[in-house]
């Protein structure tokens, strides 16, 4: 199978679905060509990583990234987007005696669309409603005539072919979610292929290598049909679920460690101010002044320390020579790395530089939601002026830390 990209945008903190790459407005009509482009320009990001970050709530500016989907994702996207093929083809009776059994909040003043999104979300959380989910496709795969011959629909999915896939679609008996610029042998050739995707994952893969093979090469038509699926499926409602888990665990170990303090003022007090007492003093004492450093006293700091420089590339052996010069240990990571190789060299640094004019903001979101930046400077343009006020500025960071050791 060819690569498999979707593009996002983040904004607000939400994910929310691009265009296909057929409708850039560059006016790419080839896939491989937009794509040469686009590594140029875009960090290319898997699910996982992208889901890192969003979970992390790392982000606190809008981005747009470019997502990369292995297969197992892509029949997912497919599978969930099954749901709502299906839901949309079920008698109305059926949908609603599914959603009053199963306790899902679906009304008719809901578009039946609106009313899939809702019962995706419930299956997600339950494996009870799932398996439920599961008889009725059976029952109405299985129940399901697809022609005069009296063929049931499961058979169709299970053992048929391009020309009874092409037969089946001329019937019209098909309702499409937003499709109309799909042919509708294409549409119900993926409608084949999330049903296969319940009962048989390998027939699934199937009807997508043949679809593929026959009809949409580029993959133009797969982009129109799951484009939005994608943030449903892998990154608004997992994200949600994590959020509100991580809030209730935050506020249960806020109040915690307050309940902790008050017990420690009323049983320590004294031992308390002794302890205060003593930090005060010992700040006294420490000859280094954070708010004035001279490039001798910042040079002792920084003397020994790994410190990373990220972005700016062409720049890096002048970089590399100024740190050095401070007696620092330099580690030099390229602007646009991934972000699991920059995550791994960035561990166990004692301060990271970023030179945000010439490096991708993906690699410090997505250490910043690892918790993996402890010190760090951004400095927001190239050039020996800049980088060496952003020495000056790491090691006034780092003089705190080095006054208690």
């Amino acid at each position: 199978m060819a690569e498999f990209w979707m593009r996002v945008r983040i904004e607000g903190g939400a994910c929310i679905p691009q265009l296909s790459f057929l409708a850039d407005p560059a006016g790419y009509d080839n896939r491989e060509e937009f794509f040469e482009q686009l590594q140029e320009t875009e960090l290319i990001v898997t699910v996982s990583e992208l889901q890192e970050c969003l979970l992390g709530e790392a982000f606190d500016a809008d981005e747009a990234f470019t997502v990369l989907y292995s297969l197992a994702e892509v029949t997912q996207l497919l599978k969930d987007s099954g749901v709502v093929f299906l839901w949309m083809n079920m008698p109305f009776d059926v949908r609603q005696t599914f959603a009053s059994r199963n306790a899902i909040p679906v009304t008719r003043k809901m578009t039946p669309l609106e009313q899939a999104m809702v019962v995706l979300r419930h299956l997600r959380a339950s494996r009870h409603k799932q398996a439920e989910w599961l008889r009725i496709v059976e029952r109405y795969l299985t129940l399901t005539k697809t022609d005069a011959q009296g063929r049931t629909l499961k058979s169709l999915v299970l053992n048929g072919t391009i020309s009874e896939l092409e037969e089946y679609a001329n019937c019209g008996q098909v309702s499409y979610v937003e499709n109309a610029l799909v042919p509708k042998h294409v549409a119900t050739g993926y409608l084949l292929a999330s049903f296969a995707a319940f009962i048989d994952p390998a027939r699934s893969e199937f009807w997508l290598q043949t679809l593929w093979a026959t009809y949409d090469q580029d993959l133009r038509y797969l982009e129109q049909i799951l484009h939005t699926m994608q943030v449903e499926t892998f990154f608004r409602a997992h994200g949600d679920k994590h959020k509100s888990r991580e809030r209730s665990d935050l506020a249960r170990k806020v109040e915690e460690l307050e309940d902790e303090i008050q017990q420690l003022k009323m049983n320590h007090t004294q031992e308390i101010d002794e302890l205060m007492d003593i930090v005060n003093s010992l700040y006294k004492r420490s000859p280094i002044s954070v708010r004035q450093l001279s490039e001798e006293q910042h040079q002792r700091i920084l003397q020994g320390r790994k410190i990373a420089v990220v972005g700016d590339d062409t720049r890096h052996h002048i970089y590399r020579v100024l740190l050095e010069e401070e007696g620092a240990e330099v580690i030099l990571v390229p602007g646009f790395s991934k972000m699991n190789q920059g995550a791994d060299i960035l561990s166990g640094v004692d301060g990271v530089i970023f030179v945000t004019a010439y490096s991708s903001h993906t690699l410090y979101y997505a250490l910043k939601a690892r918790r993996q930046i402890s010190t760090y400077v951004m400095v927001n343009r190239g050039g020996m002026l800049s980088f060496k006020n952003g020495i000056l500025e790491l090691s006034k960071k780092i003089a705190p830390i080095a006054a208690l050791y």
